[in-house]
């Protein structure tokens, strides 16, 4: 059975390899052959991997088909608003620019939908709906707290209103959070907005007072109905919760622990966390909901205990504690955990733990043996069965690894757990040891056994942190060693406590609470102290995270293949010393000893990590890499590890800043040191960013015809772009063609730049329109003026891009920087349409994500050449990323 549970699970992650899902035919077709196949025993195995995959396909089909089968097809539909029927499915979340909150649209322009669409949705503040786009932009990010919100929302909601909506997409770059997989993950399949009116009435006034607290001005706010009011109890104790540690200084972790909510976390506690390496502490998830079943049992146990059972006749006693005690107590930890599962909201992790639990107490209760590793294997199974679309979460792949570390660590270290090697005599006589001894002994075996499993989450998890996220936390281990039985020992079990007594008293939920709040004070105090040490979370490059999984490879195998490492000399008694050693065959010493797997894996680690350091490197190679940063532009040029960086996106009146989540991650995952900044104007989609990255690289030098104030205070050196000045980097140079004066306020006052190794050349446009083309064409021989690769001018404006500019550059290839279904239409269609006529392959980082150039001299056969890779076609291919 193992092995068929093993090969559904293989099947699963098979089935994320493809660039696309097959057609439904094909389906069809894999299914007939693998019902055939499962009449022959030898292929059964195989055919589990066939069902496993298929299963995961047939739901990623179905997650990509809910516009056909709603019968919404045209690019149009996205573009227009329209009214609706939704309703509020998680508990919504307060920012600066409103709401954000999760709907399930049941209707669409009065028309009832054949399958419900999950969306996720802002409900911008009134600040923000007055705010001009220009004004917005030049906020970038500080919009007043005082603005007004919107309408108070609930979960449960069921409201009637316009929104406008697009289908779940995001940001494709190197090194940064993937958007669009954590959103099919979830089950989202749109984003979007609800769409504010400033003179309209609400209709229904009456029935939206939801609390005491005072309304917005109800005539300025978007017109909605409420058709039916949210009744959630998890939405009652959290805002009861809210308003009673409304005063506590760590509010926003207590409220993350009970109901798994981070919506208060600030940047300062995400970077401590992150730092620390224990996010996983605030995001419930196995962890949390096993320390709920301890919990739960323990309570139970101390009630059966309790129970009278003498007075009942010995028939009937014997009876209810040998078929009713465990029963009991699993069904009432089994009810808790579903209780905190719902106060989390059904969270992903959340129900794939209760999964391993239920599965765990099956065992118990019927007649079934469930090894470890069947238990595990089962789990994984039925939880891709019940949510498929959990094997696209990180969270996934990190929580059933954690299990595998710690029963690795068990397997091979098993005495610091508690466990006794089967091959030890019983004693016939048993010497009396001193207490002292014993005590001593047990402790360090009890400490050392909890940092070996530490270590080994730590050092199995390190590869896929370093994939997932670029980063790793050095101080891991030694935060996790407090913090871990700080929170689940203390901080959870007063937290339960509390809200036990909030039936009864919220002065009593505050006493408890409060004790809870001064713990995590104490810990945080410690776990800003460790974030503070040098080199806490390490940035990774591409080759240091090939490396780190090389290494620890290499590290599972020596663990897989060297002798057990049994019960250690000083912890043994001295009359096992002789028999243990005889029957264990020298192994508990010689485990310590070099072996040949153990020198051969040690020469094997020590050449990668010394080869590491000399790999030569490509001859003569430089690339151009425009990041997917939505309506706005951000280009790379690097060679070796320095880099030029051509503007750098937006920041928005939300606070989201393309700076901090895609630029910046992409330099430090690319291992990059930035050499020049240069703004092509003060636009916000192109310079927002710049205070950012200069903070975070105060030695780059800034080429811009404004003022930062943070240059000023960092002192950083500064160098105007005006037509005619070149740079010489790298072995490149850099030409500017644009502007005459040193001018940034306006699109026309964009620096237009070619940068060239002498034989391929790339052109850097800015906002430019017709006008400053036509100049560039009449002052600009034609030589400086052709180039292979063009960044599109103006995002692919019709202001822009004339035919007769294009006849001029000559380029192969064009690249248009633009958001995904951005409101101005770009790149426009006749744009397109000239850039095609002129033989030009295009590219648009709305369609392909990231688009990357590498270009390479071979000096010696005096060949030129470059490639060009995609995010979404070449760097991740997959369908779940597309």
């Amino acid at each position: 059975m193992d092995r068929w549970l093993l090969g559904f699970s293989v099947g699963a992650i098979l089935a994320l390899l493809p660039p696309q899902v097959p057609a439904l035919f094909y389906e069809c077709l894999l299914i007939i052959v693998t019902l055939f196949g499962l009449l022959v025993s030898q292929w059964r195995t195989l055919m589990c991997i066939m069902i496993g995959a298929l299963w995961i396909l047939n739901h990623g089909d179905a997650y990509n088909t809910i516009w056909a089968d709603n019968e919404i097809h045209t690019e149009q539909f996205f573009r227009q608003q329209h009214p609706v029927l939704l309703e509020v499915i998680d508990i919504p979340v307060t920012t600066q620019s409103g709401l954000r909150f999760t709907a399930r649209i049941i209707e669409i322009n009065q028309q009832s939908l054949p399958r419900a669409i999950k969306v996720r949705l802002n409900w911008r503040n009134l600040a923000y709906g007055k705010t001009t786009d220009k004004q917005a932009d030049k906020q970038a990010g500080q919009s007043s707290n005082q603005a007004e919100l919107p309408l108070l929302l609930q979960q449960g909601d069921l409201l009637s209103t316009n929104i406008k909506i697009k289908p779940a997409h995001g940001l494709a770059n190197q090194g940064s959070f993937n958007y669009q997989r954590w959103l099919r993950a979830n089950g989202v399949h749109a984003t979007g907005y609800v769409v504010t009116r400033q003179k309209t009435v609400a209709q229904n006034v009456e029935s939206i007072q939801h609390s005491t607290e005072p309304q917005p001005q109800l005539a300025q706010i978007t017109a909605f109905k409420h058709v039916k009011v949210g009744n959630s109890v998890r939405e009652r104790l959290y805002q009861r919760v809210m308003r009673l540690t409304e005063g506590f200084s760590h509010q926003a972790l207590i409220l993350a622990l009970l109901f798994g909510e981070r919506a208060l976390f600030d940047e300062q506690i995400w970077q401590v966390l992150q730092a620390t390496g224990t996010q996983h502490l605030v995001a419930i998830s196995g962890l949390h909901v096993g320390l709920v079943v301890v919990i739960a049992y323990f309570c139970s146990a101390v009630v059966r205990r309790a129970i009278p059972f003498h007075l009942f006749s010995p028939n009937v006693q014997q009876w209810l504690t040998k078929r009713y005690t465990q029963f009991f107590t699993l069904a009432f930890s089994a009810i808790v955990a579903v209780f905190y599962c719902y106060l989390a909201g059904f969270s992903i992790p959340t129900v794939r733990a209760l999964i391993f639990f239920l599965l765990l107490a099956a065992g118990q209760l019927l007649p079934i043996r469930l090894s470890p590793t069947r238990l595990m294997l089962l789990s994984v199974v039925v939880t891709i069965l019940l949510i498929p679309s959990s094997v696209y979460s990180a969270s996934f792949w990190l929580s059933y690894l954690a299990v595998a570390a710690i029963m690795l660590v068990y397997w091979r270290f098993g005495f610091w757990l508690g466990k006794v090697p089967q091959s030890l005599p019983t004693p016939q006589k048993k010497k009396p040891e001193k207490m002292l001894k014993q005590v001593v002994n047990k402790t360090v075996q009890k400490v050392v056994g909890f940092m070996l499993i530490q270590l080994g989450i730590v050092v199995l998890l390190m590869p896929v942190t370093a994939l997932l996220f670029g980063q790793v936390s050095t101080m891991s281990v030694l935060a996790n060693s407090i913090a871990l039985p700080l929170v689940g020992l203390l901080v959870m079990p007063l937290l339960f406590i509390a809200m036990v007594l909030l039936a009864l008293s919220e002065t009593l939920f505050g006493l408890v609470a409060g004790v809870a709040n001064m713990t995590l004070e104490w810990l945080w105090l410690f776990l800003c102290w460790v974030s503070a040490t040098p080199n806490a979370s390490l940035a990774l490059s591409s080759e240091q995270t090939l490396l780190i999984c090389l290494v620890v490879l290499l590290l599972i195998l020596l663990t897989l293949f060297t002798p057990k490492i049994l019960t250690p000399k000083i912890f043994t008694p001295k009359w096992q010393h002789r028999s243990h050693h005889q029957q264990a065959k020298g192994e508990g010493i010689k485990a310590f000893m070099p072996n040949k797997t153990l020198l051969t894996t040690g020469v094997a680690v020590g050449a990668i990590a010394l080869l590491s350091g000399y790999v030569p490197a490509p001859k003569r190679q430089w690339q151009v890499t425009v990041l997917d940063v939505g309506q706005g532009l951000a280009v790379v040029i690097s060679q070796g590890d320095k880099a030029i960086l051509y503007d750098t996106g937006n920041v928005y009146p939300s606070g989201f800043n393309l700076a901090k989540q895609a630029v910046l991650p992409y330099l430090k995952h690319q291992g990059l040191t930035l050499d020049y900044l240069i703004i092509s104007h003060d636009d916000s989609d192109h310079a927002a960013g710049a205070p950012q990255v200069i903070t975070a690289y105060p030695d780059a030098k800034l080429v811009f015809n404004g003022e930062f104030t943070v240059a000023t205070a960092t002192g950083t050196e500064k160098e105007p772009c005006q037509q005619g000045k070149t740079l010489a980097w790298q072995g490149l140079t850099l030409t500017m063609l644009w502007p005459k004066t040193l001018a940034a306020a306006h699109n026309d006052d964009s620096c237009v730049i070619r940068v060239s190794d002498g034989k391929t050349s790339v052109l850097l446009t800015g906002d430019i329109t017709k006008k400053v083309e036509r100049a560039l064409i009449r002052e600009t021989t034609a030589s400086n003026l052709a180039s292979d690769i063009v960044i599109a001018p103006h995002h692919g404006s019709k202001s822009s891009s004339s035919k007769d500019f294009i006849k001029h550059l000559e380029a192969k290839a064009v690249v248009f920087s633009a958001g995904y279904l951005n409101q101005w239409k770009m790149p426009n269609q006749q744009v397109l349409a000239r850039y095609q006529d002129a033989n030009t392959q295009v590219f648009s980082t709305a369609q392909d994500g990231l688009v990357q150039f590498s270009i390479s001299t071979d000096a010696s056969a005096g060949q030129r050449y470059w490639q060009v890779h995609t995010y979404r076609a070449d760097i991740s291919p997959y369908w779940f990323n597309n």
